[in-house]
């Protein structure tokens, strides 16, 4: 294979990279141990691409029958931030690599552990990347912003929120706390204690505080207050529901004291 033809086949692996699906290139799994896509713990653990610093993803894609292209995502500690490349890889190096994972004993969790605390940053960017697009995230910056808005994607430098004017790049690393926002819902099962609750409780302190009055303005104290009350329950309500959203905090691991 020349030179070009080699140059032409890395550009056009990268050019691919923003693929997700095996459509885009035939991805070959290297090992049953690591699946289609290697993680970082994978390619530590097994020594798969040792020269590849801080790699957080990497995919084999099937060129022909004697070369395969890699897709790698890594952290580039210069600009924060995850950067793309890609790689020739021969059939026997690929033979090589299959070997020796397959030959491996799968990790422990003392393996696992061992590496995710040494490499926290990889980690702590897997668990935001596991945030679904479209969630409702405040979070708390290392300069003492207060960022509140709805994920659209995860980018290469952290969270692009839009928070209802502009939309906003968030890098991973400044953030130090975080929750994301779950709207509260109705339940339409809880409407009769709810509800029931409150006429009762009005009507009980209505009749309470006219039982030495007339049958007529006991009654009448009675019902209007099951009725104010049974009113006021649902303002109360509709308050808890639309301005007292649940808040789940976000696993950052840098920073336990958040």
């Amino acid at each position: 294979m020349n030179c070009k033809k080699i140059l032409f086949l890395i550009l056009l692996i990268t050019a691919s990279l923003s693929g997700t699906t095996p459509e885009r290139g035939s991805v070959v799994v290297l090992s049953t141990k690591v699946g289609a896509e290697i993680n970082y713990i994978e390619n530590i653990y097994y020594n798969i691409f040792p020269d590849v610093k801080n790699l957080y993803s990497a995919q084999i894609i099937k060129i022909d029958e004697t070369n395969y292209g890699v897709r790698i995502i890594y952290w580039d500690t210069e600009s924060l931030s995850l950067k793309r490349d890609a790689i020739i890889l021969s059939g026997d190096k690929f033979e090589r690599l299959k070997n020796k994972v397959d030959l491996t004993p799968l990790p422990k969790e003392n393996d696992i552990n061992r590496i995710t605390g040494k490499y926290v940053v990889l980690k702590q960017i897997e668990i935001f990347q596991t945030i679904p697009a479209g969630t409702l995230l405040k979070l708390n910056t290392i300069d003492n912003m207060r960022i509140h808005g709805v994920l659209l994607e995860h980018s290469a430098e952290g969270f692009l929120l839009y928070d209802g004017h502009i939309e906003k790049l968030i890098p991973y690393l400044s953030v130090k706390k975080g929750f994301r926002i779950e709207q509260r819902k109705r339940n339409p099962k809880m409407n009769p204690y709810i509800y029931w609750g409150g006429a009762l409780t009005g009507g009980g302190a209505g009749y309470y505080i006219s039982k030495e009055n007339s049958a007529h303005v006991r009654n009448l104290k009675t019902t209007s207050g099951a009725v104010g009350m049974l009113f006021l329950t649902h303002m109360i309500r509709e308050i808890w529901l639309t301005y007292f959203p649940k808040q789940y905090k976000l696993d950052i691991i840098w920073n336990k004291d958040n």
